[in-house]
């Protein structure tokens, strides 16, 4: 079979590059190992409900996924969450997260807020960052870690910091680069002058992308019923504009044929001729992949271990837990004494229509926990859903006893997330560059595009589509 161009992977990844590409006027075919679309976008059934089983929100402080969004005519289909807080739980106890933080760094030091996070003393700490020079604690590769407790101390980079990244992206702060996870900041504090001058500048300009009505002030929304209306409007505008999507196709190997493009086999025998590929594979398949046809571009593919995440979604019923006493949610720093999860989302707290669905049965909330490796293994299947009760109950002060659970499932993603090593931003700056070299081919994915739907959606609208060479023959 013959393409135009050709994409490896159907996740979010690879459907919004495939999208970015036929909007440049290439013909495109989506290959997808799995048996639909989406990656780690998907749906759970629970209790009769249709929920998230993966990601469950995308952030809008850029606006590139708001673009995408508007692009696919899915705007009158957005929600922002409601308006609660959420909490870390901590050894020091649990306490709201500071309003107005980036990444737990706090704007406004001296807030009340912020004061119970991390103490009168930590809060003085961090306001203090104001004394130093902008350029203080700046090198480069500097992880997260060590930059925000050189400039604001370490009660709030224990504290508010390590909770956050370590629930949200399963990540370690102390070995993630900086400039990975907030891209222009450094550089920021140095035109401003401090650390909360340079993230309140961050955060306004998101605040200024987010110009929908309906997203206003929010740091992430959602599609509804669930993020899979996200998928669906990708692979519907992709057909619209000529595009295929191919399901269970695991590509097995790719070569270089003499035409100057690419041959690519499958596992069951297929062959596609293709004038240009896109890998949107993690970055192992990447690299193996390409370890032949592309030693010099595989050789710069960093290494980006796996973090895998056990996430358990429980609809129980709880009076006390209706009324929502930690918010939209909870996160748990990794050393938190009696508590197993990493986070819980009370989804029915979090999502107006999630909540419309709970309350008609009296009392009802759903809620999801997520779990990371200790010692490098999930907790046991057999633990739960007792697990789950314990740990939902110590995070929010409510009774197990009062907990009675309805309905449970476990869904595990083993190699979604990535963890980003020391040196990665050097390795993506090399791959560039050699990628640069061959107009044929094109690598993403979050490994290399950053975490997060937004960060995905940032790369595709940014990425480079080279137009399709004389002579191609289309599908």
């Amino acid at each position: 079979m013959n393409s135009d161009y050709l994409v490896i992977g159907g996740g979010p990844s690879g459907l919004l590059h495939a999208l970015a590409a036929a909007h440049a006027g290439r013909t495109v075919t989506v290959l997808e190992a799995a048996d639909h679309a989406g990656g780690a976008v998907s749906d759970i059934l629970l209790d009769g409900v249709r929920l998230n089983g993966g990601a469950e929100s995308y952030a809008i402080g850029t606006g590139a996924m708001s673009e995408w969004i508007e692009a696919l005519g899915l705007s009158d289909q957005v929600v922002s969450p409601q308006g609660n807080a959420s909490w870390i739980h901590s050894n020091h106890g649990p306490f709201p997260i500071p309003g107005t933080s980036l990444w737990g760094i706090p704007t406004e030091p001296l807030n009340k807020d912020v004061k119970r996070a991390v103490g009168r003393w930590g809060a003085i700490r961090a306001w203090a960052d104001a004394l130093l020079p902008g350029s203080f604690g700046a090198k480069p590769g500097i992880s997260t870690y060590d930059y925000v407790s050189k400039r604001m101390g370490q009660r709030v980079a224990d504290r508010l910091l390590v909770p956050l990244i370590t629930g949200v992206h399963s990540a370690d702060p102390r070995t993630l680069e900086l400039e990975a996870l907030v891209p222009g900041l450094i550089d920021n504090v140095k035109q401003y002058g401090s650390l909360r001058r340079g993230a309140r500048a961050i955060l306004d300009k998101r605040r200024s992308a987010s110009h929908s009505a309906k997203t206003a002030g929010a740091a992430v929304a959602a599609t509804v019923p669930t993020m899979s209306t996200l998928i669906d409007g990708l692979v519907n505008v992709l057909a619209q504009r000529g595009g295929t999507l191919e399901t269970s196709v695991r590509v097995t190997s790719l070569r270089r044929n003499h035409s100057g493009g690419w041959t690519v086999e499958a596992d069951d025998g297929r062959r596609y001729e293709a004038a240009s590929v896109a890998l949107a594979t993690d970055p192992d398949t990447t690299r193996d992949l390409l370890a032949e046809p592309a030693p010099n571009i595989a050789r710069h593919i960093p290494e980006a271990p796996a973090s895998p995440v056990r996430l358990v979604a429980l609809s129980v019923v709880s009076q006390k837990l209706a009324l929502n006493p930690r918010g939209n949610g909870v996160l748990v720093p990794p050393d938190t004494r009696g508590v197993r999860a990493k986070a819980m989302t009370h989804l029915s707290a979090k999502w107006e229509h999630i909540e419309r669905f709970a309350s008609k049965v009296p009392g009802r909330v759903f809620v999801r926990l997520s779990y990371s490796p200790v010692d490098g293994e999930l907790p046991d299947p057999a633990l739960f859903p007792e697990q789950a009760v314990k740990d939902l109950a110590a995070m929010t002060g409510v009774d197990a006893e009062d907990i009675e659970v309805r309905d449970w499932l476990i869904q595990d993603w083993p190699v979604t997330q990535r963890r980003r090593l020391p040196g990665h931003a050097e390795s993506l700056a090399a791959l560039s560059i050699a990628l640069s070299e061959d107009p044929t081919l094109e690598l993403t994915g979050s490994w290399r595009a950053g975490t997060g739907l937004d960060a995905i959606a940032r790369f595709a609208r940014t990425t480079h589509v080279p137009p399709a060479p004389s002579g191609t023959t289309e599908r």
